[in-house]
């Protein structure tokens, strides 16, 4: 990771700081119990911390493409700089509306620099979907008495410049 700061506690307690930068607009992200590295955006996208935009949204298709049973993916709007917006449905009847099913929301991805939140919508869906083919009793009882609506990116045009 060029341009960063990674901080290090030592078995003595005090903070290390390896490495520093130029850039402004950084981020922190906890990379193990002691040890932070704090870098900006673009950064964390070149080592793979994060998704792309655009990857986030091949993501959503292929997932919902290879789970179509229980995934239904949604182009519910375009956004200012005609970026699509998803937002997938998770259900055992996805792509139909059950007024009787209570529906759970989760957004991801409002404000441009909240990268990680997009990645916490990506793994709530490999989460469910993978405990419902699991069998987890919990999961899926969620799947047979809600909707699960998954957007991971609210934000497309902001994200897109990180």
């Amino acid at each position: 990771m060029n341009d960063c700061l990674v901080f290090t506690r030592s078995s003595h307690g005090n903070a290390l700081l390896q490495g520093r930068t130029k850039n402004s607009g950084f981020f922190a992200v906890l990379l193990g119990v002691l040890t932070v590295t704090v870098c900006p955006a673009a950064n964390f996208q070149n080592v793979g911390l994060y998704q792309s935009f655009e990857e986030l949204a091949l993501w959503a298709q292929d997932f919902a493409n290879s789970n179509a049973d229980i995934v239904h993916l949604v182009e519910y709007g375009r956004s200012f700089q005609d970026r699509p917006l998803l937002a997938m449905q998770m259900t055992l009847q996805p792509g139909t509306n059950d007024p009787d099913k209570p529906e759970f929301l989760f957004t991801a991805g409002i404000h441009a620099r909240e990268v990680i939140s997009s990645q916490a919508a990506y793994q709530l869906a490999e989460t469910l979907v993978d405990g419902y083919r699991g069998g987890d009793p919990a999961i899926c009882e969620i799947f047979r008495e809600r909707e699960v609506w998954n957007l991971p990116n609210l934000n497309p045009d902001f994200a897109h410049r990180i």
